[in-house]
């Protein structure tokens, strides 16, 4: 008689988890779909910016030949950018919709990535299931995706160039273990076509903006751990591991080159912060305390807000940085000294440090200097999101094999289940702070009171709601911190102009000048200066301001605008001519233009001429109701 044969347990099947990856990736940032453009960028990068709105020639030029605002080189990032425009128009729907699809869409290569990472470093016993490997790397991309740490780089429309980056960053990653690890499955390359593979997306990445530029010594600390090709027993200078660097040359060639372009981006708009303004010692303090405040809001992450101010004096041993230097210190010798007999963290030290390099400090560029910032460490928590999850899968093996009780394991998942519940919540409520200005900087004030730039951007908000006495209030709120803040004096005269007080709004103009000459902005303070002049009644020191703002920017239509008006008035025709032709050569569309050109050849006796500008007017605008050009459109402001 034949023993009946027992019932074969069916593995789970676990092709569900990159979906539910994906929509709990969504889900934890979906506030940001009602939320608006806020003055952090957006309103230069979309509200005020047309560059970017279409696929035309002068569209794409402005891309990929010019750098962008700021001196940053993002070609990629505006193309999809311009996607966003032809489905959405100006709708900030559409645009964090993108942000948060493309972010899913990160989680969930990650999520495949995590997958052969660990089983790289965690090889599984024989005859194992595949589910716990599948768990544990939905464990590790969950974390990474719904961590608060995210919600500045997902519910910031701006930071679109910091998640594209990031989908081809983990697919060069990804590729390249393909070359040096192949799948058991098989490949349809050969490792040469995968290496290949993994420069393209490299160079893909660097396209949507050069944050991933430090990849090759994310990839050396790979091949340090899980793939052990150098290092301690395989040596560290042996014919195997000059290879091993000798295969990174493609990549560092493209990372110089993305790293050159970069900073000559920086340079040509004047971002670069000498030495003398932020020395040496100050940086290295910026590093070492940026080395480590990831870690400690990686662990609790509260109090998250945009900026991080940078305080006056900044040493690597004052109050601020010392317990961040020290520790430091210590997570750096823990991570050689263990080396061997835990090679993981010295890989996962090493690969951090190298990807959240190019933004602690080294290198200082523009003019409101910060600390630290969220964004900064999207591409470098990918490593400490693996951390619980090989603990997990860690723990479930020795149950497995009878080393653990069954209970701990138990707990942990709950605890695991927890954290992401507790994380999930703490994204959703840290979304909902972006929802508009006035939120978002009232939250930065809240744990910052003294944001002299929270002040100013408020001050510039209130501007334009009209509620001039807020503004001013704000205003000086920003001054009182830092006297020198070129843009509140800006916003502090457009308060005091708009309110009559023209002589304060004056005084503004001209201490913001004289302490800062060489802000990018110092165009726009000429310019209304020009027209407080104006309504003064000055007319010459009206045309003297703002033929100096377009000096320093020929292409602020409106100040050209304002300069032939101001040019009419006074009675210099031939100059006031010219100045509405390069007007109408910026924007052939511009009514009043047209219209006040038609008054100018009239005077001038060109009466067909002046007849058929009118006929432009009235064909543009309606409110220009008479063929004869009765009256003169006024400035721009």
């Amino acid at each position: 008689m034949t023993a009946p044969t027992p019932a074969r347990r069916e593995e789970p099947r676990l092709g569900w988890l990159p979906w539910a990856v994906f929509l709990l990736s969504v889900a934890a940032f979906l506030p940001a779909l009602t939320a608006e453009f806020v003055k952090l960028d957006d309103d230069y990068n979309y509200v005020n910016n047309t560059n970017f709105r279409g696929f035309g020639p002068a569209n794409l030029r402005w891309m990929f030949l010019w750098f962008q605002l700021g001196g940053v080189y993002q070609p990629l990032s505006w193309v999809t950018n311009a996607v966003d425009y032809l489905l959405w128009g100006m709708n900030p729907a559409g645009y964090h919709l993108g942000n948060l699809l493309l972010h899913g869409l990160v989680a969930v290569l990650f999520f495949f990535l995590a997958r052969r990472l660990l089983s790289l470093a965690l090889p599984a016993p024989k005859g194992e299931p595949a589910y716990p490997l599948e768990a544990a790397a939905a464990l590790a991309a969950a974390i990474f995706a719904i961590h608060p740490l995210r919600v500045e780089v997902v519910a910031w429309a701006s930071n679109r160039s910091y998640i594209l980056p990031a989908v081809f960053y983990v697919l060069a990653i990804a590729a390249y273990l393909e070359a040096k690890a192949p799948s058991p499955k098989g490949s349809r390359f050969s490792p040469t076509g995968w290496l290949v593979v993994s420069c393209v997306c490299f160079a893909v990445s660097l396209m949507a903006k050069a944050v991933g530029m430090t990849l090759p010594l994310v990839l050396l600390a790979i091949d340090y751990f899980p793939l052990r090709r150098w290092g301690d027993d395989k040596g560290w200078f042996s014919p195997a591991a000059v290879k091993v660097w000798e295969e990174k040359v493609p990549y560092f060639l493209l990372a110089l080159g993305a790293a050159v372009i970069a900073a000559n981006g920086r340079h040509v708009f004047g971002e670069f912060v000498p030495l003398q303004r932020f020395g040496p010692s100050a940086r290295l303090a910026q590093a070492l305390f940026g080395s480590v405040f990831y870690l400690e809001k990686t662990l609790v992450p509260v109090r998250l807000v945009p900026l991080y101010s940078m305080p006056a004096h900044l040493h690597p041993f004052d109050a601020l940085c010392a317990p961040r230097t020290v520790l430091f210190i210590l997570l750096t010798g823990a991570a050689i000294a263990w080396r061997r007999r835990w090679p993981a963290g010295l890989a996962l030290w090493g690969a951090y440090i190298a990807a959240v390099l190019p933004f602690l400090g080294l290198s200082q560029y523009g003019r409101m200097l910060q600390i630290a910032s969220d964004k900064w460490c999207y591409l470098a928590s990918f490593g400490w999101a693996l951390l619980p999850a090989a603990a997990l899968l860690e723990a479930w093996r020795r149950a497995q094999a009878g080393k653990l009780d069954n209970r701990a394991v138990r707990n942990a998942r709950t605890a695991a289940g927890a954290a992401l519940a507790l994380l999930f919540v703490l994204s959703w409520l840290q979304t909902r702070t972006w929802h508009d200005t006035e939120t978002l900087f009232r939250h930065i004030l809240k744990s910052e009171p003294e944001c002299y730039f929270c002040h100013g951007n408020l001050n510039t908000l209130y501007n334009e709601r009209r509620d001039f006495s807020r503004a001013i209030e704000e205003g000086l709120a920003s001054l009182k911190v830092k006297p020198d803040y070129f843009l509140a004096h800006v916003g502090l005269s457009v308060s005091y102009s708009s309110t009559g007080r023209l002589d304060e709004a004056i005084e503004h103009c001209r201490i913001g000048l004289s302490q800062d000459p060489g802000n990018p902005d110092a165009a726009e303070a000429h310019y209304n200066l020009g027209f407080f002049y104006h309504l003064k009644g000055d007319l010459d020191k009206a045309i003297e301001e703002t033929e100096i703002a377009t000096q320093l920017k020929p292409y602020l239509l409106n100040a050209q605008f304002n300069l032939a008006y101001f040019l009419q008035t006074k009675g210099r025709l031939d100059e006031s001519e010219a100045r509405y032709r390069t007007v109408l050569r910026m924007n052939s569309t511009h009514d009043n233009a047209h219209f006040n050109l038609g008054i100018l050849l009239k005077a001038k006796g060109r009466l067909e001429e002046s007849a058929a500008e009118c006929r432009e007017a009235h064909r543009l605008s309606a409110a220009h109701d008479s063929p004869l050009c009765p009256r003169v459109a006024g400035v721009e402001k």
